[in-house]
């Protein structure tokens, strides 16, 4: 649970919960997190009515001190071939077709260059290109156009 801000799904954190989930019932992944977050609301309402609002806000803010950021897409519903190929990924795990996956892991050049700072990494830009290698990268600014050496 979050106070929204500027940028979605980055707001001040109130309250934060972690969840199994199930691999064949997207309703009963949802059931779950539905009645979890039952209590979220009522519970930080007392903390406000118990506390103030000068120490609620206060402690939100020493919570959220640290920066995070936040590297996954904004939530909307899954599309149809979103939900088709969970669906197939998980047929062919439970049949044994699918036994592993691995992923290969690469660093990426991002950046930002508005004066606030942002944790939300869609704001940020990837200047590499495919025929270059960035061992030790610079931001130069010449006539207002930015260019990387």
């Amino acid at each position: 649970m979050q106070i929204l801000g500027e940028d979605l799904d980055n707001g001040k954190v109130l309250c934060r919960s972690y969840a199994c989930t199930y691999d064949l019932s997207v309703s009963f992944n949802r059931n779950g997190y539905f009645w979890k977050s039952l209590s979220f609301v009522p519970r930080k309402l007392k903390e406000l009515y118990d506390t103030g609002g000068e120490a609620f806000l206060a402690r939100v803010e020493s919570e959220n001190a640290h920066p995070v950021f936040y590297s996954n897409r904004l939530y909307t519903h899954p599309t149809n071939s979103e939900y088709a190929q969970l669906v197939l990924r998980a047929v062919l795990k439970r049949s044994g077709i699918i036994t592993f996956q691995h992923s290969i892991s690469t660093m990426v050049l991002m950046f930002d260059l508005s004066r606030d700072f942002s944790g939300s990494l869609w704001r940020f830009r990837n200047p590499t290109a495919q025929d270059r290698f960035w061992a030790d990268p610079h931001v130069l600014c010449r006539d207002g156009k930015y260019s990387f050496i």
